[in-house]
């Protein structure tokens, strides 16, 4: 079964990546921000499970090298140096870790993941027109999973429990909307993501702006549903950015949604309920709510007294995955009791006890890296395109904010956000080869 799934979604992706690469990178793009990580073919070993997107991303691979996409002159990926770098930088935790195989695992998730996809999609835009298509298909696959997240909370259904074999949901998410990602809050992440984008789509394509409409709504909607605090305060700051910065009219429609948002509070005053009860559980701390708020501003400290072992912890941490594989108890400042770390929901925490002070630093370097080129970027956008960008860079602030609030495990968000970063820097550019490669360099 698990074969035959694989091949109804790499069938035609494959036979469209070789006839039309264009396109069946688009393709590419929105499965793996779509699908789950379902169905999974087990490797053993050193060597990462061979998940359906990461077969994906190897039919993706294969493409590109047959077309000879990453060796051409006129393919340029900007800022490839920053990530080979930051590869290179992340191989120094490897070689103090307390678990090889599992960093092994882990550095080479995030080589696919990360590295690999970039070069990909990046050296596949070659216009304006190509970015803005790749944020299309970004877009269409957040309004699929925010579809079949609405379907779940309305019907109970969810098609990655019924049809992907070998998913077996967790009992601890029994009751929760997930979508076809492995947790609520991650699927909240992607909702508080997508709502900016499609409100750029609904500015510039006014013949459906019916249709994206609809779109901004499921995305709330969905977001609303993941019952999480942090994806909703990320939603509002991201609209906060579309307000500022997207321009007029984009500030006339997020007014009207603010004012259509206060309708549906005072019609429905459940959710004022819900959402007023939730704040003043977050403020106080002998709530359970409460509690884990301070529990991610804790996770900083546990890591800090962690890797202060040694002058080698400092610097390079316990390794990648260690976080996976280390359990141990410790003292938590809003109770007199010894607990065990029961997660790691803040992943900038967790960087720092996988991987030091240098991995930290270089994580930190890279995303403000890309996202210093993106804000610098904006002054050569073209009129039509400024929407656009500033929706990619309300859902690149997102999911900087949510690294705080979840360790971010769901590989659909790195492909969300490196695809979003290559079209950002492209619709930053000139249309020529020249100027195009002025943003390329490192």
């Amino acid at each position: 079964m698990n074969y035959l799934i694989i091949a109804v979604f790499l069938g035609p992706l494959a036979w469209r990546l070789f006839t039309n690469h264009k396109q069946g990178v688009c393709w590419a793009v929105f499965l793996l921000i779509a699908l789950s990580a379902n169905p999974v073919i087990l490797s053993g070993g050193a060597m990462p499970n061979f998940s359906l997107q990461r077969l994906i991303l190897m039919v993706l691979l294969i493409a590109a090298a047959k077309n000879h996409q990453l060796l051409q002159e006129n393919h340029i990926v900007p800022l490839k140096s920053a990530l080979v770098l930051y590869a290179l930088v992340n191989l120094l935790p490897m070689i103090f870790t307390i678990d090889l195989m599992m960093s092994i695992k882990s550095y080479l998730s995030f080589t696919i993941e990360i590295v690999l996809f970039y070069f990909v999609i990046a050296s596949s835009i070659d216009s304006r027109e190509d970015a803005r298509r790749i944020v299309f298909s970004c877009t269409a696959a957040l309004l699929t999973v925010g579809i079949i997240s609405l379907t779940e909370r309305f019907t109970h259904f969810n098609p990655v429990d019924a049809f992907m074999p070998g998913y077996v949901r967790k009992p601890l998410y029994a009751n929760d909307i997930l979508s076809t990602f492995p947790h609520r809050i991650l699927l909240g992440t992607a909702m508080a993501m997508g709502w900016p984008l499609a409100l750029a789509f609904a500015q510039a394509e006014k013949a459906r702006r019916w249709a994206w409409w609809i779109g901004i709504g499921v995305l709330l909607l969905s977001c609303y549903f993941s019952f999480s605090r942090g994806p909703w305060i990320a939603a509002m700051f991201a609209g906060v950015a579309m307000f500022l910065f997207a321009g007029s009219a984009v500030r006339r429609q997020t007014s009207m949604i603010v004012i259509l948002i206060f309708i549906a509070l005072v019609m429905r005053p459940g959710v004022w309920e819900t959402l007023s009860a939730s704040a003043h559980d977050t403020a106080n701390t002998d709530s359970f709510k409460g509690q884990t708020y301070q529990y991610r501003w804790e996770l900083w400290g546990i890591a800090w007294r962690k890797i202060s072992q040694s002058a080698t912890r400092i610097l390079f941490g316990f390794g990648q995955g260690s976080t996976e594989v280390m359990t141990f108890e410790t003292e938590l400042s809003y109770t007199t009791e010894t607990t065990t770390l029961w997660s790691w929901d803040n992943h900038y925490a967790a960087t720092l006890f996988e991987t030091g002070l240098v991995g930290l630093l270089s994580f930190a370097g890279l995303y403000g890296l890309f996202l210093f080129k993106i804000l610098r970027s904006r002054i050569s956008v073209a009129e039509e395109d400024k929407t656009l960008h500033v929706a990619i860079m309300a859902a690149m602030g997102v999911l900087l904010f949510m690294m705080t609030n979840v360790a971010i495990f769901a590989p659909q968000l790195n492909y969300l956000i490196w695809a979003l970063i290559a079209a950002g820097l492209r619709l930053g550019s000139d249309d020529t080869k020249e100027a195009y490669a002025d943003t390329a360099g490192y």
